[in-house]
């Protein structure tokens, strides 16, 4: 279930509840692999400070790196891994991953000129909130890599359902998310 909103000062003032909602996810899949999507490095830190005993964390944008952390994740005893990059790109079929967390809501960087030119000038939420969901669904296929692989997708930040409710999503998407 939703901490609340992780915008603004939202992640620290629920930083401990998603830490808490974490470690209970990694409780509730045993030794399943759980992929959290922290969309920053600094947010990924941050959690794994605490919990460290349970995750690795991936701490760079070479894709080079991606891979060796998958790899020595997936041979590690620690079921989490926290990832700012791995939205995309990234195939973790079957076992490999069995669940998924979005720890925060990837809007887009409203410091980008092209961003902020669409938001703020052009008036268009729209876009900024469709371009958020494609990344959360891009997200989710991460550990369902065809039509007989399952994983549960669990979302953390309140911000999501504005995103959903805000954007033309497909709508088998929102009736998969737990």
């Amino acid at each position: 279930s939703t901490v609340g909103s992780l915008s603004g000062d939202g992640k620290q003032h629920h930083c401990d509840d998603v830490i808490s909602q974490l470690r209970v996810l990694s409780e509730r899949h045993g030794d399943e692999k759980g992929l959290v999507h922290t969309v920053s490095y600094q947010w990924s830190e941050r959690l794994h400070a605490h919990l460290n005993d349970i995750a690795m964390l991936h701490r760079s944008e070479d894709d080079r790196d991606a891979a060796t952390i998958i790899s020595q994740w997936q041979r590690s005893a620690k079921p989490m891994l926290l990832s700012p990059a791995m939205m995309e790109g990234v195939d973790l079929e079957g076992d490999r991953c069995r669940w998924q967390a979005l720890a925060k809501v990837p809007y887009g960087n409203l410091g980008d000129s092209r961003v902020s030119h669409l938001v703020y000038r052009e008036n268009d939420r729209q876009w900024y909130n469709e371009t958020t969901a494609q990344q959360i669904i891009q997200s989710a296929g991460r550990a369902v890599r065809s039509a007989d692989d399952e994983a549960v997708y669990y979302v953390l930040d309140d911000d999501f359902s504005d995103v959903m409710t805000s954007s033309r999503t497909p709508d088998w998407f929102g009736e998969a998310v737990v």
